[in-house]
């Protein structure tokens, strides 16, 4: 399909096709959009007029400024807007926006644009395709904020909608999310609209992500420096030298048994859902492996504390190995 194919076309009340309902009423859209001194006319796909200002459209929208260069003759009757009836109707653009759609993009393109809020994705997408439509780059960081909740809790069907759509701040970001998702994903009607490349794409993140984190280390915080209690305790750990018992410093011991069953726990969990959030889960508290710990009378009193800051450390440790790794789009 050609590129001109996809552009919205102007159309003015002269040339109306005749596709249009002639007897259709048309309704006035709310301020800022009533403005009798207002040069043009954008009508809904359900009848709404919102009298707007040209030179506005033109500086925020590539688009909206080749559409509003289309002459538009005069229409020969006056205005019907309720508070000027002196006026000489401006020329009438026919769009096939809704009204709310509509409002919402007019209002991302006025002075102080409202930042829009969606109770929903399936929402969300009218505006994020009518935003597309007419060449909105400057609202993209305000709508992916605006729709941050959905890509943490639908990830996969916000990465294919935005796939569709080439819209790669948000593909990017819902690639992300989707490392706390177990694979085998719920399916989303939004899949049957993107390729099989930027599918394959996605789960190539994930592979690369995966690998990422399987090389992260157990040992990379020297007991030396904090003392880890699965290392220095003399009763979990055969220590060979007395000077290790002296100091708790032992880091050439091994570890006690009930750490390394956590720690293959927990690879097991990230190779499930290679996310730096794995491993905030608040469930690792409860791990089996951590239960055995509690009946040693010294790392009874240290082993959450230590687990806590030792997942935050590693946290940080996936988090920049997660962050050197991009999506790969075309």
């Amino acid at each position: 399909m050609s590129e001109d194919e996809h552009k919205p076309t102007a159309q003015s009340d002269s040339d109306e096709s005749e596709d249009l309902d002639s007897n259709r009423t048309s309704t006035i859209a709310p301020a800022p959009f009533n403005n009798p001194a207002a040069d043009v006319v954008l009508r809904s796909s359900d009848g709404t007029e919102f009298y707007v200002f040209g030179w506005i459209l033109r500086e925020t929208s590539p688009v909206f400024a080749d559409m509003l260069v289309i002459p538009q003759p005069q229409a020969p009757e006056t205005a019907s807007h309720p508070l000027d009836k002196e006026l000489v109707k401006p020329p009438v653009v026919d769009l096939t926006e809704s009204r709310t759609t509509l409002e919402l993009l007019l209002r991302l393109c006025y002075p102080s644009p409202t930042a829009p809020t969606f109770s929903s994705f399936d929402d969300a997408k009218p505006l994020l395709d009518a935003a597309h439509k007419y060449d909105l780059a400057f609202a993209g960081s305000m709508l992916e904020h605006a729709i941050a909740p959905f890509i943490r809790d639908k990830p996969i069907q916000v990465y294919a909608f935005a796939a569709r759509l080439r819209l790669t701040d948000i593909m990017e970001a819902t690639a992300r999310a989707s490392l706390a998702l177990p694979l085998l994903w719920p399916y989303t009607p939004e899949l049957e609209d993107i390729s099989a490349g930027a599918y394959h794409r996605l789960l190539d993140y994930r592979e690369r992500c995966k690998k990422a984190l399987a090389t992260l280390s157990n040992t990379k915080w020297p007991t030396s420096e904090h003392k880890w209690t699965w290392r220095a305790c003399t009763g979990c750990v055969e220590h060979y030298s007395s000077r290790h018992q002296e100091n708790g410093s032992c880091g050439k011991c091994g570890e006690a048994s009930w750490f390394s069953s956590f720690w293959d726990d927990l690879m097991a969990r990230l190779k499930e859902r290679p996310s730096p959030t794995t491993l905030q889960d608040p469930a690792l508290s409860d791990a089996p492996a951590l239960k055995k710990a509690l009946e040693c009378s010294t790392c009874q009193g240290l082993v959450h504390e230590h687990i806590r800051k030792f997942l935050r450390m590693l946290a940080g440790e996936a988090e920049m190995k997660i962050s050197k790794i991009r999506l790969e789009i075309k």
